[in-house]
């Protein structure tokens, strides 16, 4: 039986303890992606962060990107306001026993 390397997503997932997930609009990031992708390098160094596809929640399409420490994906909302988190606890999918029947738009 052939071994095969797992993919670099799964791999990076069980290495990198912090993910931040962002909305990626229906025409894609744009120029947005080049400029979060050249901050993360030079503030972090290649080796500090992986990017990869968040997939789809909801009707929402996401780009997950991953750290090594909260500090760094804090810094990157602060520095970028442009990005939006992708929330999927606004998704009107989502439900927990805190919100058996979801969470409604207005904060309850």
């Amino acid at each position: 039986m052939v071994q095969r390397t797992p993919p670099q997503y799964k791999t990076d997932d069980a290495a990198f303890p912090v993910r931040l997930y962002i909305v990626v609009p229906g025409d894609g990031l744009g120029k947005l992606m080049d400029v979060i992708y050249d901050r993360l390098v030079r503030e972090l160094g290649r080796g500090e962060f992986a990017w990869h596809s968040g997939g789809a929640y909801g009707a929402q399409n996401r780009a997950a990107i991953y750290f090594r420490h909260p500090a760094a994906a804090a810094a990157l909302l602060e520095a970028i306001p442009e990005i939006k988190i992708a929330d999927g606890t606004m998704a009107s999918t989502y439900s927990s026993p805190t919100f058996p029947f979801g969470r409604r738009r207005d904060g309850e």
